[in-house]
């Protein structure tokens, strides 16, 4: 009797094992009430091997999301997924990274993305019209989800060859730096001040993906003219001859 019971036992394992690995991932994902600012498009796959064509969150559309969660970490209660997404055959993003603590801590590693630096620039409230060039690329070693946005983050920001084009001249900034980091819960930005621009700038994320920055600019012999026609839409400059910014 006992035989015949493990077999049985062993028989609804698998076939339970099976018959979940086999979930179409469109059918999860339907049960599942998404942020009113992201849009899937296609589902197809498995819930272990799953592909989503289109992802629209706010205004940046990402191409060919492809996800594949690590079977054996379900064993151990700590699902483990790696997510890829773009290409150079895609506009829009392209990178990777691994999700974890899904049971838990949302953690987040190991994450690369490379994204066209004016599609971030048309989404920022500046004080003209401006042309981004080139691409930025985002680096995280570790991020974990809390409130309001993170427990912890770490990672960089690199703007290489930077340039923009602003009042019909473009303007090469050189290589922009940042650090990422987690300050009271808020994902922060701090741009690295050994810069060609001589600014001195930090953005934060905070509850609701409102986004905002403070910093300034300190005008120097070196400047480039189409960013020293730009000053008088920033301001007054305060008692130490800098222009604020701010958004």
């Amino acid at each position: 009797m006992k035989k015949w019971l493990a077999a049985l036992s062993a028989f609804l394992t698998v076939y339970v094992f099976f018959l979940v690995a086999f979930i179409p991932a469109n059918f999860v994902i339907n049960k599942v009430k998404l942020p009113d600012n992201i849009q899937l498009g296609n589902v197809s796959g498995s819930i272990w091997q799953s592909k989503i064509d289109t992802v629209l969150i706010e205004k940046t559309l990402i191409n060919q999301v492809n996800i594949n969660v690590n079977w054996l970490s379900t064993i151990l209660f700590n699902p483990s997924t790696d997510i890829t997404f773009g290409g150079s055959l895609y506009q829009g993003p392209e990178g990777h990274f691994n999700a974890k603590g899904f049971m838990s801590d949302l953690t987040i590693s190991d994450l690369f993305v490379s994204v066209d630096a004016n599609n971030l620039a048309q989404q920022l409230p500046l004080p003209i019209p401006v042309e981004a060039k080139n691409t930025i690329s985002v680096t995280i070693n570790e991020f974990v989800l809390g409130q309001p946005v993170c427990q912890q983050l770490v990672g960089n920001l690199q703007w290489s060859n930077a340039a923009i084009t602003a009042l019909s001249e473009q303007v090469p900034l050189g290589t922009l730096n940042a650090i990422l980091s987690c300050v009271k819960g808020k994902a922060v930005v701090t741009l690295d001040e050994n810069n060609d621009l001589g600014v001195s700038f930090t953005a934060q994320l905070d509850k609701g993906g409102a986004i905002s920055g403070n910093g300034y600019l300190t005008p120097h012999n070196k400047l480039p003219k189409a960013v020293e026609q730009v000053l008088p839409f920033l301001g007054r400059q305060d008692q130490q001859g800098r222009y604020r910014l701010a958004f």
